[in-house]
């Protein structure tokens, strides 16, 4: 196991998403990602796996941060060779950065300060590495309630940045998701005078045409449920998977299928839904979910059993097959942090990355035979998968870091810390 210096540092902060008005506990799993995660990503062609280990990084405790933006402008363009880790300092209405992973000597890049808040950030699986969305909202605050809500997506990519055009959408999407594409996205909005019990679901090109309204839908997917009707997978053969997520101490009853007009159904072959952050293969073929049953064993109903052991999930989309890649010992004290058991699928959907809390390797299996090809650690970090940037780069996260590993033929696996200190995790992009 090679082991490589961090490049950034900053004081120490738990790894985290917000939105300052509406908070997911099912999706505060990456990052940030938002996502944040757990998470596949989009890659045109896998990369050749690295013949020898990158060569050690220098610390860095005060990285410079250039290119500094002209005053005429919101945001540097994105450039570099990539791919670039981007990332929020620790306020839903600061500066954005990134770090350039071919170079991460470099310490952070300064991208600027788009006008406006950040919205949640949930990894966008399915785009990861085509595009990295980001999401930013102006409103006037009157009597507590946020009005004129204009919401506007920067899809950042290689030579792009907050000075370019972004997506502007003049409402306030509570739900959203990219296509694989990038060409357009799904939108769940409230719809007005319902009292937010019904919801809209617009599509939303990314060319600046014009929205178009697919249909009106329950807010929580069934009567039975709770929380907003939340797309996670686009699917290959049009409409969406997505479960309703709340927050609330209630948690989905079933997962949910939305067709391509906007009619919704229960998706009961993908079982209980217990992970909010899948990992998604690029087209949508293919979901790795983590799946860790529980029951109330207390006579107050706050002490938790396992209800069976932990599995490793292959959800095939196409067929409505599972598979079970992987079992574990179910240690309940686990379910106090749901966020820190993860899993992370490749773009062509061959390999799952898994994790368990506590000091235990992440694990790369094979998704055909289920074997686990090889085993990830650093030092005594409590690493969890955030995404595949191609089928030897791994990017991993703990309370504080992102790291890459990179996985070389046989097996070998050399670990670097890229990014280290206080900040909102928003995704990664080539």
């Amino acid at each position: 196991m090679g082991h490589d210096q961090g490049i950034f540092e900053g004081s120490a902060r738990r790894l985290r998403r917000v939105n300052k008005r509406v908070l997911s506990r099912v999706l505060l799993a990456s990052l940030t990602i938002a996502l944040i995660a757990t998470a596949a990503l989009w890659v045109g062609s896998s990369q050749p796996t690295p013949t020898r280990p990158p060569p050690p990084l220098s610390p860095t405790s005060t990285p410079s941060d250039s290119p500094t933006p002209s005053p005429s402008s919101v945001g540097a363009r994105l450039t570099g060779t990539g791919p670039f880790i981007i990332f929020q300092l620790n306020d839903s209405d600061g500066p954005f950065y990134t770090v350039d992973i071919s170079a991460p000597q470099r310490g952070k890049i300064l991208l600027g300060i788009p006008l406006g808040q950040t919205m949640f950030i949930v990894n966008q699986a399915q785009v990861w590495g085509r595009i990295a969305p980001i999401p930013i909202q102006t409103f006037v605050a009157q009597d507590g309630t946020a009005t004129d809500v204009t919401t506007r997506y920067w899809l950042l990519r290689n030579g792009f940045g907050f000075d370019d055009r972004p997506v502007t959408f003049h409402g306030d999407p509570m739900r959203w998701l990219a296509s694989p594409d990038g060409k357009r996205l799904i939108a769940v909005e409230f719809t007005p005078g319902t009292n937010a019990k019904y919801s809209d679901l617009i599509l939303v090109p990314t060319d600046g045409s014009t929205p178009r309204k697919l249909s009106r839908i329950l807010t929580s997917g069934a009567k039975n449920e709770d929380g907003i009707l939340t797309p996670l997978v686009w699917l290959p053969r049009g409409g969406w998977l997505g479960m309703p997520i709340c927050q609330c101490e209630a948690g989905p009853q079933s997962w949910y299928k939305i067709s391509s007009q906007g009619k919704v159904s229960r998706a009961s072959w993908l079982g209980f839904p217990r992970d909010g952050t899948p990992g998604v293969s690029a087209d949508g073929h293919y979901l790795s979910i983590f799946d860790q049953p529980t029951k109330d064993c207390g006579s107050n109903g706050f002490k938790l059993c396992a209800d069976g052991p932990v599995r490793v999930l292959l959800a095939d989309t196409v067929n409505q097959r599972m598979r079970v890649l992987a079992t574990y010992n179910n240690d309940v004290r686990d379910t106090e942090d749901p966020a820190e058991n993860s899993t992370a699928i490749t773009a062509d959907g061959t390999l799952v990355a898994t994790s368990l809390s506590g000091l235990n390797p992440v694990k790369v299996i094979d998704a055909h035979t289920a074997r686990v090809v090889t085993t990830i650690s650093y030092r005594d970090y409590n690493l969890r998968p955030l995404a595949f940037l191609d089928k030897s780069t791994l990017l991993l996260r703990n309370d504080n870091s992102i790291f890459a590993a990179r996985i070389e033929f046989g097996g070998t696996v050399h670990v670097t810390e890229i990014l280290r200190g206080q900040f909102l995790y928003a995704g990664w992009t080539r």
